[in-house]
């Protein structure tokens, strides 16, 4: 700030006049960064402006060529290491997205989480969707679960432009729910998904998944009606591999409610259409217990 002061008085610039110190930081840039930096760093803590903060923040990444690891270090000092910036809502965005992915960089969820938490624009060079799909799952990986939810919600609701690339980007932060027991929170995604024009073969795999997060409710009739679905989504007697691992855990979950009579016809079905040894045998087994545990009944 001192220095920065010296360079504005010999450049006989006015403090407030922000768009000067802008034009002579951005000139200064490439011929001596420290004093464009300086300037910049002025800018972001006296300027009263959020657009003129923002720009210098913007200009004072700019001044790195790239951030190897002694500028990652200094730019880890000067904002989450400083009394200044003690908390991260202070920092610029344009530099909080810098952190974050240093953060993501180093494996710091934590860090990455903190520095994420509230930021509800999008970097430059990057598109909403991105950002808030990287956004949701770095905060529910970072414990941070009603935000990152929340996140994942605006995504879902604001989702038009439905690709199975894209789709599958989705899922696999609703896979990050699951994970983490939040399965209330999947299930209500997963359905959201479904009102949309998807594909039929990952319509088939998300009423899967929804049934995967019932179980682990230990809501097992819903969940075996879930899995009955997805196996014959298209059509009833479909007995390809996805159908057949489908129905198993139908009857798995189905003999954890209680319903053993179905559970039984359903491992029988799969044992007239399997030829595998060891799935076969799998399947025996299973029977044999069922029978075991109604002659102990």
């Amino acid at each position: 700030l001192e220095y920065a002061e010296l360079v504005g008085n010999r450049s006989e610039l006015l403090l407030g006049a922000d768009a000067k110190w802008l034009e002579l930081a951005s000139k200064s840039s490439k011929v001596t960064p420290v004093k464009s930096r300086s300037l910049f760093a002025m800018l972001i803590l006296r300027s009263t402006e959020t657009e003129t903060r923002n720009l210098a923040a913007s200009g004072y990444m700019e001044t790195f060529a790239e951030v190897d690891e002694a500028e990652r270090n200094l730019l880890e000092n000067l904002f989450n290491r400083s009394e200044t910036f003690s908390n991260a809502l202070k920092i610029p965005p344009g530099i909080r997205y810098q952190l974050v992915d240093l953060a993501l960089k180093s494996i710091d969820i934590e860090e990455a989480t903190r520095l994420m938490s509230g930021l509800n624009t999008f970097p430059e060079g990057t598109s909403r969707f991105d950002w808030q799909l990287r956004q949701s799952r770095v905060l529910i990986l970072g414990g941070r679960y009603e935000e990152g939810n929340q996140v994942l919600q605006n995504l879902i609701r604001e989702y038009r432009d439905i690709e199975p690339a894209a789709t599958d980007r989705i899922l696999q932060v609703l896979f990050d729910l699951q994970t983490v027991n939040l399965h209330e929170y999947a299930i209500a995604h997963f359905n959201r998904l479904l009102s949309l024009e998807i594909e039929p073969k990952q319509r088939r795999e998300i009423l899967y998944w929804i049934a995967d997060s019932y179980r682990g409710l230990k809501q097992f009739d819903q969940a075996a009606l879930l899995y009955l679905q997805s196996a014959m989504l298209p059509a009833p007697d479909s007995m390809d591999p996805w159908a057949q691992t489908a129905r198993f855990n139908a009857a798995e979950s189905l003999q954890e409610s209680g319903l053993v009579d179905d559970a039984r016809r359903i491992y029988e079905e799969l044992l007239s259409v399997i030829d595998d040894a060891a799935r076969r045998s799998v399947l025996n087994h299973k029977i044999q217990q069922l029978w075991l545990n109604q002659s102990a009944q």
